[in-house]
C-alpha cells in the first residue's frame, strides 16, 4: 500500500532566486518579489508546513532556452520551470508548464497560492478549479490606469480571472488594499522581517558618531513614481547648500531603472561634502553588504501616483530589519506601522523636505541611530517569520475548510 505524502502548500510566481541564478551560472538581478516569495516559503516551513516554491523565472542572458531546475540551495525546495530569453516563447512555454504541473504534480489535498496575477496562469487556474484544489490569490499589485495597449488588456484580464477563480478569502500586500477592494475576508501580509547580525553594524555607528560620513542608501526600481526625480532634485539642492552639512554625506544607489540619469549626476557632482556611488543590478550578497554598510535608506514612492494605493513598499521592512533609519513617504500601510518617533516621514513630496531631513540627520547622528533601533524593534516584533508563517498557514487552512 502506497503511503500518502504530506499535503503541500505551493507558492507559485515568476521570480529568480539567488540559488537558481547560481545553478544556471548567471548573474541576473534578484528583486523585491523574490525576497517576498522566498521569505514567505521559509516562514511557512518554519511554522511546520510543507511549503514549496514553483516559479517561471525571468532570464535576460545565457542560453536561449533553459530547462527546468530543481533547487534546494535557498533553504527550501523550489522548482523553476523551463524558460526562454524570448519573452513571447517564455509566455507560451509558461502557460503549458504551469498547466502540466497543475495536472500531474498537485494533489487534491494541496493548497496553491498564486503570487499576483499573470496570463501565464490561465490554464493552470482552470485545471485546479476543475480538480477542486484550494487556490488563493496573493494580491501584490493592482492594474493601474497608466497602463496602455495590449499590456493593459492582458493585465486586467489576468487579474479578473485570478480574482474569480481563486478563493474569496484573499491575501493582500496591505490592509489599505483590502479596504479599498472592500474584501470581506483578507489577510494583509506586508512582508517578513529579515534577521541581521548586529555585531557587524556597530562599527558604522561608532564611526558616524565620531564625525564620520553619513551613508544614505536609495535602491529598488528607480523611476519617477518611486522618487527618482525627487531624489535628483534633492541632491542638486543639497549640493547648493552643502556648506551647511555638519559631516560628509555619501549616497549609495542600487537597483534597476533610469540609471543613466544617476550616472551622469554622479559625474557632474562638484561638492566635496557629497558623494554618489552607483551600483546597477548587483548580486544579492553585494547588495546586502552595501545596504548594511549604510545608516539610512530612502523609500520615496510618490503618494499621488497610481502605485501608492495599489501596492506596499516592501523595502521599508527590509530597511528597518537591517537596522537602518528609514526615510519614507506616507503611502499604503507605512504610517500605520511606524510613527514619527521611529522613522522620518516627508511632510510634503518636495525636494526641500528631503534636504531638510538630510541636514537634520547629518547634524544629529545619535538621533539617526535611535530611530534606526526603534524601527528595527518594531519590524522584528510585528513581522517575525514564525509569527507571519503561523498567521498565513492558519488563514489558508481556515479557507480550505470553507471550500
Amino acid at each position: 500500500m502506497t503511503k500518502s505524502r504530506k499535503k503541500r502548500i505551493y507558492y507559485v510566481g515568476m521570480v529568480a532566486t539567488q540559488g537558481y541564478i547560481h545553478s544556471i551560472n548567471e548573474s541576473s538581478f534578484v528583486g523585491a518579489a523574490s525576497g517576498k516569495m522566498t521569505s514567505i516559503v521559509s516562514a511557512l516551513r518554519l511554522a511546520g508546513r510543507n511549503a514549496v516554491l514553483i516559479s517561471l523565472p525571468f532570464v535576460k542572458s545565457g542560453a536561449f532556452f533553459q530547462g527546468a531546475v530543481l533547487c534546494r540551495t535557498d533553504g527550501f525546495p523550489a522548482l523553476f520551470l523551463p524558460v526562454s530569453t524570448s519573452s513571447l516563447i517564455r509566455k507560451i512555454v509558461g502557460i503549458f508548464s504551469f498547466a502540466l504541473f497543475s495536472l500531474r504534480c498537485i494533489k487534491s489535498q494541496d493548497t496553491v497560492v498564486f503570487y499576483n496575477h499573470a496570463i501565464e496562469y490561465i490554464l493552470a487556474l482552470f485545471i485546479l478549479r476543475i480538480r477542486g484544489v484550494a487556490v488563493f490569490q496573493d494580491i501584490e499589485d493592482l492594474p493601474v490606469e497608466s497602463e496602455k495597449g495590449l499590456r493593459r488588456i492582458l493585465n486586467r484580464f489576468g487579474y479578473w480571472l485570478m480574482f474569480k477563480l481563486s478563493s474569496c478569502r484573499k491575501i493582500t500586500v496591505s490592509r489599505q488594499m483590502g479596504e479599498n477592494l472592500n474584501l470581506d475576508e483578507y489577510l494583509a501580509v506586508q512582508g517578513i522581517a529579515l534577521r541581521s547580525c548586529e555585531a557587524e553594524e556597530i562599527w558604522k555607528w561608532t564611526e558616524l558618531e565620531a564625525g564620520g560620513t553619513l551613508r544614505i542608501h536609495y535602491g529598488g526600481s528607480l523611476v519617477a513614481n518611486t522618487g527618482l526625480n525627487l531624489f535628483c532634485e534633492a541632491v542638486h539642492r543639497l549640493e547648493s547648500v552643502s556648506q551647511m552639512l555638519e559631516r560628509r554625506v555619501e549616497f549609495v544607489i542600487t537597483g534597476v531603472g533610469d540609471f543613466d540619469i544617476l550616472h551622469k549626476m554622479a559625474i557632474k557632482l562638484k561638492s566635496n561634502y557629497i558623494g554618489i556611488n552607483v551600483y546597477e543590478e548587483v548580486s544579492r550578497p553585494l547588495y546586502r553588504k552595501l545596504l548594511v554598510g549604510c545608516h539610512v535608506s530612502l523609500s520615496l514612492k510618490n503618494p499621488l501616483s497610481d502605485l501608492s494605493d495599489t501596492t506596499f513598499p516592501s523595502k521599508v521592512l527590509e530597511i528597518t530589519s537591517y537596522g537602518l533609519a528609514l526615510v519614507s513617504t506616507r503611502v499604503s500601510d507605512v504610517d500605520s506601522i511606524f510613527t514619527e518617533s521611529s522613522v522620518w516621514f516627508l511632510s510634503n513630496y518636495k525636494s526641500e523636505d528631503l534636504v531638510g531631513i538630510i541636514l537634520a540627520m547629518a547634524k544629529s547622528p545619535s538621533e539617526v541611530r535611535r530611530r534606526a533601533n526603534i524601527g528595527q524593534r518594531i519590524t522584528l516584533t510585528h513581522f517575525d517569520p514564525l509569527r507571519v508563517g503561523q498567521s498565513l498557514a492558519g488563514f489558508l487552512e481556515k479557507g480550505m475548510n470553507k471550500n
